[in-house]
């Protein structure tokens, strides 16, 4: 896997991680 490909993934994976962040920050919030 060349490192273009790589960074690909790792972005995706960040992205995913902080939208899972910001929806619990918010299920936090209406509680």
């Amino acid at each position: 896997m060349d490192f273009f490909a790589y960074s690909i993934v790792v972005t995706a994976m960040v992205v995913v991680l902080v939208e899972c962040g910001y929806a619990l920050y918010h299920l936090l919030l209406l509680v």
